[in-house]
C-alpha cells in the first residue's frame, strides 16, 4: 500500500510485542533513521540494541564501521542467529553486536526493489495483489497470492543480503515480551526474586512469577 500511494514514502515497520521507553527517545531515534534515509534513499536501517546480558533468545546484528556525520550508526558487517550462551557471552564481551530488534525504517520503493532481486517470486506475487488496490478483486487476490508467498523473514529475505544496511544503536530502552522470562525483568520482584501480581502467600517461594485473580 505504501508504495501503490507513494513511492517516495519512508516506511517504519514495528512489531507488536515489546515495550520501548521513553516516548521522547524512541521518536527522537525514528528521526534520525529518517533523516539517514532521506539522505542515502538506498539505505535500510535498523535500530540495535546493545546488550545487557548475553541473551539465547534474541539474533544479533555485528557492527562495522562507523557512519560518517551520523551519530552512533554503523555500517552492518553480519546478522547472527539466536547464539548458544558461550557465543552470547562472546558477542556482549565484544561490544560490537546488537540485539535485532525487529524495528526497520526505509523508502517503500527501496525495500520493493530489494524484493525484486532477492525474492523476485514474492515481488510477482505482491505486484498482482498491488494492481487491484482499491478495487473490488483486491481481498480475493491477497487470498490468492499472499498463501503462495515464500515463509521466510525480512532479515533472510532481504537484510542478510543486500549492501548498504545499517544499524543505530538505540538511545532508547528496549524488551521483547515474546516470552514469560520477560515478566520479571520489566516488573519488581521481591527479596526472594519472586515476581508477583495479585493475592499471594507464598512459604518458601523463590525466582517465581505469580499472577493471581482478585477474586
Amino acid at each position: 500500500h505504501a508504495v501503490h500511494c507513494d513511492p517516495d514514502a519512508i516506511m517504519l515497520i514495528m512489531p507488536a510485542d515489546h515495550v520501548i521507553s521513553t516516548s521522547d527517545d524512541f521518536q527522537n531515534a525514528v528521526k534520525q533513521a529518517t533523516a539517514v534515509v532521506q539522505e542515502a534513499p538506498d539505505r535500510l536501517v535498523m535500530f540495535g540494541i546493545a546488550p545487557t546480558f548475553p541473551s539465547t533468545g534474541f539474533g544479533y546484528i555485528e557492527r562495522g564501521s562507523s557512519l560518517q556525520n551520523v551519530e552512533r550508526a554503523f555500517e552492518v558487517v553480519a546478522f547472527h542467529e539466536k547464539p548458544q550462551l558461550q557465543l552470547a557471552e562472546e558477542y556482549v564481551s565484544s561490544g560490537s553486536f546488537y540485539w535485532n530488534c525487529g524495528i526497520f525504517c526505509w523508502k517503500a520503493q527501496t525495500i520493493l526493489n530489494q524484493l525484486q532481486q532477492h525474492e523476485p517470486d514474492t515481488y510477482e506475487r505482491l505486484q498482482r495483489v498491488a494492481q487491484v488496490i482499491g478495487q473490488d478483486g483486491y481481498d480475493r487476490m491477497l487470498d490468492e497470492e499472499f498463501p503462495q508467498m515464500n515463509s521466510i523473514s525480512i532479515d533472510c529475505a532481504v537484510l542478510e543480503r543486500a549492501t548498504g544496511s545499517t544499524v543505530i544503536e538505540a538511545p532508547f530502552t528496549w524488551d521483547d515480551v515474546g516470552s514469560w522470562l520477560a515478566v520479571p525483568r520489566l516488573a519488581d520482584q521481591d527479596e526472594s526474586g519472586n515476581t508477583i501480581d495479585g493475592p499471594f502467600v507464598g512459604i518458601d517461594t523463590k525466582d517465581c512469577i505469580i499472577r493471581t485473580p482478585e477474586n
